[in-house]
């Protein structure tokens, strides 16, 4: 009899932490999806370790590669020629680990290396002529009280993105010693806030918008789209877009707190994220995990109301894109074989 008690204890511990909280999931519109086949590759024998970004600086092209054993950063000109390498592996100044983040603003690369909890500014210029190796390295050490992950430019300070409800956000200038306007809401998906905390956290894409005043992010589970108000006071939230339900995840064995993983039926959502003045343009699985190898990507456009207003197919599985100033898509193209990655470009009347 004991032993029955205690398995419905653990069901019903099970169930409230599944169940929804009052959140009206919608499917993505039909927004007349374009199918994109006349694409470029313009690198495919560089040899990535395992890139995760891809940026445009002016003329260029830069990868963060968080395999890469030697650089974590490789320069490309628009058309695929390899130029050089810059953020050496290491402990030393301006050297990195690894890379948990990497943003462009002004012209840089600012890069976070979340083991080494600090972060660095790369000065493009400077590096691809030889002067210095790096620009500015920041110390996070001591300056929160939970994991931060992501670290994005924003106006000459730093938004840092935590994994807790004591900072999911926090506006750091490297003057002060502990970060400001700090936000601790998360999407209520289920009862249990740890699961929460996991859900809109896991591989999540984040960027800020070009006028300094949105700070957007995706979900990589279910596929929710937020968008916060940034100012010298305060980030709030101004839109939330519950697309796809989350369904069925996984829990990572032994993590403290509760992570997700997804399993075979997780619906996967947004895998990166660019804004654009007028646009937020997300790159989106929208299909269970089972079905990925077998299915097809979209780059959807959103208003910043959160509407999605169009949206292209490409025949190419994507790590990460941008977007230049004349509606060319760049992205890392996963090869046929999945055994190498391509840098390719897409000609789109965006």
């Amino acid at each position: 009899m004991k032993q029955i008690q205690v398995l419905l204890a653990v069901l019903a511990c099970f169930w409230s932490c599944r169940q929804a909280v009052g959140i009206q999931y919608e499917n993505m519109p039909d927004v007349g999806t374009v199918f994109v086949s006349d694409d470029r590759i313009l690198n495919d024998t560089f040899m990535f370790g395992g890139p995760m970004d891809i940026f445009l600086v002016d003329s260029l092209i830069v990868v963060s590669d968080f395999q890469s054993h030697e650089y974590a950063f490789h320069v490309f000109d628009k058309s695929g020629t390899h130029l050089c390498d810059f953020g050496r592996r290491g402990r030393g100044p301006g050297e990195l680990v690894s890379v948990s983040s990497a943003k462009v603003s002004d012209g840089r690369i600012v890069a976070y290396d979340a083991g080494l909890k600090k972060i660095i500014v790369y000065d493009l210029m400077d590096v691809m002529s030889g002067e210095r190796t790096y620009g500015q390295e920041y110390s996070l050490v001591g300056k929160t009280d939970n994991t931060v992950f992501q670290t994005i430019p924003a106006a000459g300070d730093f938004i840092l993105a935590g994994n807790n409800d004591k900072m999911r956000f926090g506006v750091w200038n490297p003057d002060r010693s502990i970060p400001e306007c700090t936000y601790t809401g998360y999407p209520p998906f289920v009862s249990d806030d740890e699961v929460n905390w996991s859900i809109a956290n896991y591989a999540v894409s984040m960027e800020y918008s070009p006028d300094n005043a949105k700070l957007v992010t995706g979900t990589y589970i279910g596929c929710t789209l937020e968008m916060f108000d940034v100012d010298e006071t305060e980030i709030r939230r101004d839109t939330v877009r519950y697309f796809y339900d989350f369904k069925e995840v996984g829990y990572a064995k032994g993590a403290v707190p509760k992570w997700v993983v997804p399993d075979g039926k997780t619906v996967i959502g947004f895998q990166d994220i660019v804004l654009t003045p007028d646009m937020v343009y997300g790159l989106i699985w929208g299909i269970e995990s089972d079905d990925m190898e077998k299915g097809h990507q979209k780059i959807i456009g959103f208003d910043y109301a959160g509407q999605p207003v169009c949206a292209y197919t490409l025949d190419d599985i994507l790590v990460s894109f941008d977007i230049d100033d004349t509606g060319h898509i760049y992205g890392i193209a996963v090869t046929s074989d999945f055994s190498d990655y391509c840098i390719k470009v897409y000609p789109i009347d965006m």
